[in-house]
């Protein structure tokens, strides 16, 4: 783990044939009365654009890759063709911007226009992590502004999360990942390699120091999923899901789309969505749980 990153690294950065740069948003109400992300995924010659928002059992899902010029380094903008993400201060606040028109839930129902107007603000400093040639930074925060789906609104502040990273991704190399993240207090990344298990994140310590990841152990025991990380000074959680998350399935060379079922040639089932983690006392906590893990297809 490294606390290195400079300013102008949280701008846009000038890609090789090969790289990517990705923008993320994650964020839930505290109510859970909504949940979802934004996320901007670039390569030299295009971007896909993502907004992905769950309320009760409907799902709105914008996803669609565009032709783009070539990325400049320093750039503060971001953008796609309905949704842009602008840095304007450095690792501390960020502006989200989506409109569009009429979508239809994937479950089906009435369309709804969608309109965001969000300012994110960090409330931890960020922290890297290199996997190979690809680095990604993470940190946690609060997303104000407005956030309207049809007639519904919400007003945060919403609990997010984000990520920024660039490189060379290491597509194909991961066959499965568990991510939690309580924000302000542990982000813990396990993903399971074709060689072995690579771990990265940080746990903030009583002390308010952060702590970088030891061996991560999420297990389920019978009915009940645990989580520790004794290394890092984590002590034995359990992690449930309140609600549902939302699938994710990836393609061997690392194309994303939002679906219920596997389909041939997916590669990997990523399901992200809100996480209550309870220690041994009995709180409750909310944060994430991303967990990924070969695309599995059913056949009668």
């Amino acid at each position: 783990m490294e606390h290195d990153l400079h300013p102008q690294e949280d701008y846009s950065h000038t890609l090789g044939s090969d790289e990517y740069e990705a923008l993320y948003f994650c964020f839930t109400a505290p109510d859970i009365s909504l949940f979802g992300w934004m996320r901007l995924l670039f390569s030299v010659e295009r971007v896909l654009e993502m907004v992905v928002l769950r309320v009760g059992d409907r799902t709105w899902v914008h996803q669609q890759y565009f032709d783009c010029v070539a990325r400049v380094g320093g750039a503060a903008r971001s953008v796609g063709r309905f949704l842009s993400l602008a840095c304007t201060t450095p690792w501390q606040t960020w502006q989200l911007d989506y409109s569009a028109a009429e979508i239809t839930p994937v479950e089906g129902g009435s369309p709804a226009t969608i309109y965001a107007a969000l300012t994110f603000h960090a409330s931890n400093p960020p922290a890297r992590y290199r996997f190979g040639r690809y680095q990604q930074s993470e940190q946690e925060g609060r997303l104000e502004g407005q956030l309207r789906i049809g007639e519904r609104r919400w007003a945060g502040p919403l609990i997010c999360y984000r990520d920024h990273s660039w490189g060379l991704r290491p597509v194909g190399t991961a066959v499965g990942w568990d991510a939690l993240v309580h924000p302000e207090r542990f982000y813990l990344a396990a993903v399971q390699t074709q060689t072995g298990l690579f771990s990265m994140g940080r746990v903030l310590t009583g002390a308010g120091e952060y702590r970088p990841a030891g061996r991560p152990i999420l297990a389920q025991v019978d009915d009940v999923w645990r989580f520790e990380d004794a290394e890092a000074g984590l002590p034995p959680l359990t992690v449930r899901r309140p609600v549902a998350p939302v699938r994710v399935y990836l393609d061997p060379v690392g194309h994303e789309t939002v679906r219920d079922v596997a389909l041939p040639g997916d590669w990997l089932r990523d399901e992200l969505g809100p996480a209550i983690f309870t220690d041994a006392e009995g709180t409750e906590s909310l944060g994430f749980w991303e967990r990924a893990c070969p695309a599995v297809i059913l056949t009668p």
